[in-house]
């Protein structure tokens, strides 16, 4: 075999280097970023991506052949194969971990992944297959999944990770594992005036039919009234102003007088959306847009803008800037299920010339979407993944929201920051980069303070409105006069009576979902708690259950104790599920929505949730963390905090940071048009200093405290915090080889190895943890070293029996 390229090539696992293969000849030339099929091991067949190309190799080392060559032009270009180096070196983890989060499933295929037949298979498609790709469908006929084996034997060849490709980009093939997350395009329902009645001048006729119906000649009045250009509408608009029925728009259709047409939106590419000119700048946005402008160096910039001061509307000043200079923009915002808002008013600027890129796409969605990135498509709205797509000519980064936790990867790794990884695309690319947000990080005010970020501030809200005023009520001394709750205080009752008397709406917070967190036995010391985790079981009445949150262990609600027998069981605590149930006792005629993660698993369910708030149909929403981001709502006169003092007394460092950003976030939702809004918080402890800052609006008193204490005790912006934590079935096990761990780091990293503790549940799915904190000082070679050291130790561990089953997880920038 005569070999003219040897490839050192990133494997799709977590292996800690690179591994040679020889490219013979009959393949031809391989380029840098492009996907090789590998064997690793004795039977494994892996696509991996080229790292680097050399003529030559060591004599000394046997190398395998590559088996095929799956691109012809590079899937992953340098500036991105550079990012995947800094994500492993920063995070401590593997090239291989990285990739594995970077790519979508498609361009993974291993020898074991696991394809079934797409159902709605079109025989147009079957008809123009090759023999190889027929015989792989013919045999999905008289089998119900295919794998990378089983396509060998079938077709009588090694090389199979082609067909079997084009099998899944054709969509005859879909992945197993995605059947469970397929992508629903939202349908919204539209009504028009009849086809044989479009282009009528006197619409007499049309009243004529409806002499004996009175109530359809109203409803058909009323559309006259609120039609749009076009004469059309959202049927679900007009059903909320309009006060008509469903019943009778079905009627109208059924008589042609008009008719529903139904309209998949939010597609990935929608060419349907006519863009239109935004409205004018106001003289703070001006100023804000002439300073982004005035930057000459590529130091990211922080906005920091109050609630409601129309960043968004600078954003899309730069995008357009951006977009007329030929180049690509990113829009990251931390959740792209909870932001539908901000997609469609970007649709409703740049039409057809903006993506979304998220999970819910589907596995052939999320391959055009990287396609169409590759191609220079202008501009990507996605969530933190955005971070991975293979821009070319990447001009402008927006990181909206971005002090919010979520744009932090938890599990699995590499659990990476997607704000700090567009701070360093940006420097990749050349390219502008906008950290916008409210409320900054302790992190990224750190960063100003060092002169590593520009800082400009929106103080005031745009247009006419003004910020909400916030009120305390103290919880025990405020209880209802006539109705027994340990949930709303007189005040929030007067207070939700009278928005809702003025046909204004409420929004209530209370970051817990569920009915009750404990439920016990009032006669003896039982109570319902997971056997696979160290936590109580949440109360689910509506469901009949207690679940664990952690492992979704559950139970059926018992009717007695089942250790005394007893009948005195009780729900204590509340959730959102219960704050619903009582609303519906203290305000029956109310219509209250409730937005948690059980009732928005997807995208459908939280918009449809959204939409029905949006248009009127309900009055009150209740609902979890998730009704603080990127939600605006015209009519909210009211904003409830239920129980402040959870978020306060939470075992983590950042807990302050975290109440604030959250109350400020959620009270943003109130009176974001002329009227001033009111924001209620209930608390046992007024007193709290943070409850003076939030009243004043005070954020920089805060950052000020703030920041003292984490420079005393050594805590992020002024260190780097990284977070080991020790994991094994047996408690003593993950004990002593957690702290042997420790002992061998402190050898040479001294104090800034913190000493062994349990983690805040100390059992989480029958795993014990224990861990301990690395406090590093901010320095490169700091880092570099300690990358070294600590995957030393960890081999260490490995090779020794005792301690080769106690899984280690290293966390940088850790969120509790």
């Amino acid at each position: 075999m005569l070999v003219l390229q040897y490839v050192n090539v990133i494997l799709p696992l977590a292996v800690d280097k690179l591994y040679s293969y020889a490219v013979p000849e009959e393949l031809g030339q391989v380029s840098v970023g492009c996907r090789v099929e590998v064997q690793f091991g004795r039977r494994r067949h892996y696509g991996a991506i080229v790292a680097d190309v050399n003529t030559e190799n060591n004599p000394l080392i046997k190398t395998k052949s590559v088996l095929t060559i799956l691109d012809e032009e590079p899937l992953v270009n340098s500036q991105q194969l550079e990012l995947w180096q800094w994500i492993a070196d920063y995070y401590l983890c593997s090239l291989g971990e990285v990739m594995i989060a970077a790519l979508p499933s498609i361009f993974k295929l291993n020898s074991e992944s696991v394809l079934i037949a797409n159902e709605n298979i079109d025989q147009a498609d079957i008809d123009e297959l090759t023999e190889d790709e027929y015989l792989i469908t013919e045999a999905l006929q008289v089998r119900q999944q295919i794998s990378l084996e089983d396509a060998r034997l079938i077709l009588q060849k090694k090389n199979v990770f082609p067909v079997l490709e084009k099998l899944v980009f054709k969509n005859i093939l879909i992945f197993k594992e995605e059947i469970k997350d397929r992508y629903r395009p939202r349908v919204e329902e539209w009504l028009h005036i009849g086809d044989d009645y479009r282009n009528l001048i006197d619409f007499d006729h049309m009243f004529d039919q409806l002499q004996r119906a009175p109530a359809q000649t109203d409803c058909l009045l009323q559309f006259f009234q609120y039609k749009e250009e076009g004469d059309k509408l959202p049927l679900r608009k007009f059903l909320a102003v309009s006060g008509c029925s469903r019943t009778h728009v079905r009627s109208l259709v059924d008589r042609g007088l008009l008719y529903i047409e139904k309209k998949q939106i939010n597609r990935l590419l929608s060419t349907d959306i006519k863009a239109a000119a935004p409205g004018e700048l106001d003289d703070q946005q001006r100023r804000t847009y002439a300073e982004l402008n005035a930057i000459e160096d590529r130091k990211p910039v922080l906005i920091h803008g109050v609630t409601g001061s129309g960043k968004t509307r600078v954003y899309i000043e730069k995008i357009r800037d951006c977009l007329a200079s030929g180049r690509q923009v990113l829009y990251l915002l931390p959740e792209i299920a909870l932001t539908t808002q901000i997609e469609l008013r970007l649709r409703a600027v740049f039409g057809g010339d903006i993506i979304s890129y998220h999970s819910r796409l589907n596995p052939q969605e999320r391959v055009d979407a990287w396609k169409l990135v590759q191609s220079g498509f202008p501009v990507v709205l996605a969530a933190r993944s955005g971070v991975f797509l293979p821009f070319q000519d990447l001009g402008l980064i927006i990181v909206d929201e971005s002090h919010d936790s979520s744009y932090k990867q938890q599990n699995p790794a590499p659990r990476y920051n997607g704000r700090d990884i567009a701070v360093v695309m940006g420097h990749l690319h050349e390219a502008q980069v906008i950290l916008g947000t409210a409320t900054p990080s302790m992190e990224s005010l750190g960063n100003v303070q060092e002169g590593k970020y520009h800082k400009i501030e929106m103080p005031e809200r745009h247009g006419k409105a003004i910020l909400p005023r916030i009120e305390l009520v103290h919880l025990q001394k405020d209880r209802p006069l006539d109705f027994k709750t340990e949930i709303f205080s007189q005040r929030m009752l007067d207070e939700i009576q009278s928005a809702l008397s003025r046909k204004k709406q409420v929004i209530l917070f209370q970051n817990r979902r569920g009915y009750a967190p404990l439920l016990l036995c009032s006669r003896c010391d039982w109570r319902a708690e997971c056997v696979n985790c160290d936590v109580s079981l949440t109360v689910h009445k509506y469901r009949n259950n207690a679940q664990c949150h952690f492992c979704n262990y559950k139970i059926v609600i018992p009717e007695s104790c089942p250790k005394c027998q007893g009948q005195l069981l009780r729900m204590s605590g509340f959730g959102t599920e219960k704050i619903v149930e009582e609303l519906a006792e203290i305000f029956p005629s109310v219509n209250v929505e409730r937005l948690d993660y059980e009732t928005a698993r997807g995208k459908k369910a939280f918009q449809e949730i959204i939409d029905r708030f949006s248009y009127g149909e309900s009055q009150i929403m209740v609902g979890t963390q998730m009704i603080t981001k990127g939600l605006d709502f015209d009519h909210v006169a009211l904003v409830g905090i239920l129980m402040a003092d959870q978020a306060l007394y939470f075992p983590d460092f950042r807990a302050n940071e975290r109440a604030y950003q959250l109350f400020m976030q959620v009270s943003g939702r109130a009176g974001r048009r002329e009227e001033q809004g009111k924001v209620l918080i209930q608390t046992m402890r007024p007193e709290h200093p943070i409850f003076n800052w939030l009243q004043e609006d005070d954020y920089s008193s805060f950052v000020e405290a703030e920041m003292g204490q984490r420079q005393q005790f050594s805590y992020p912006p002024y260190v780097r915090l990284i977070r080991v934590s020790g994991m094994h079935v047996k408690a003593l096990q993950a004990y002593n080889t957690t702290q042997l761990l420790i002992k061998n780091l402190q050898h040479e990293f001294g104090p800034w190895v913190t000493e062994i503790a349990p983690n805040s549940i100390p059992r989480i799915k029958n795993r014990y943890i224990y861990q301990f904190l690395i406090k590093l000082p901010k320095s490169a070679s700091h880092s570099k070293h300690l990358r070294q050291k600590m995957q030393y130790e960890l081999d260490v561990l490995k090779d020794q029996k005792d301690h080769r089953s106690v899984r280690f997880v290293v966390d940088v920038d850790p969120v509790f």
